[in-house]
């Protein structure tokens, strides 16, 4: 509960009571002491005012942090419509729609677009397929000093593969000048 804001003669006239004070003779601290409630008057007032302000900002954070709520069935239908297409071409997709003035799964029906994606599908399937290891292996099996060879120029094996392959190219040296010596 908020009291009224009292005049300064009401202000006046508790500080006498308080004090003690005649307004004759204390004018001056009378003077002085209603100076010092009215700064503090004014220091609290100014308090409140930020205390509420602070308040209020933290309600503005708090309902921007709140869920906006659930998806419509529109926007579900779109987010499954797009969820088919690889990443990399959603944004093209949605650029289109919004060239076109559709939605981007009315545009999924469109002639160029179904060509467009299934171009860059066959081009990813290409790729993949181009950069297989198995792809790029000769057909000719590398001899142990071949193997070691290259293991000392590249450093450390990068796959488990390799390290298997060099572990048993040594054990092949190794086999091979042990049966060297029995003879």
């Amino acid at each position: 509960m908020q009291t009224a804001k009292k005049t300064e003669d009401e202000l006046r006239h508790d500080i006498r009571k308080e004090f003690s004070y005649s307004e004759e003779t204390d004018k001056d601290k009378i003077d002085s002491i209603l100076a010092i409630k009215k700064d503090r008057y004014t220091a609290t007032q100014a308090k409140k005012k930020a205390q509420e302000d602070l308040q209020n900002l933290q309600k503005d954070l708090n309902k921007e942090d709140e869920p906006k709520g659930k998806y419509s069935l529109d926007e579900i239908d779109e987010i499954s419509a797009l969820s088919g297409i690889p990443k990399e071409e959603r944004a093209w997709v949605v650029k289109v729609a919004e060239a076109e003035g559709k939605k981007p799964s009315e545009v999924l029906d469109l002639g160029y677009v179904k060509t467009y994606l299934k171009e860059k599908a066959e081009e990813k399937a290409t790729a993949q397929a181009t950069n297989t290891k198995k792809g790029g292996r000769s057909a000719t099996t590398p001899t142990p000093e071949t193997i070691i060879a290259q293991a000392k120029e590249k450093g450390e094996p990068e796959t488990i593969e390799d390290a298997e392959a060099l572990a048993k190219a040594e054990m092949d040296i190794k086999i091979a000048k042990s049966k060297a010596n029995r003879q």
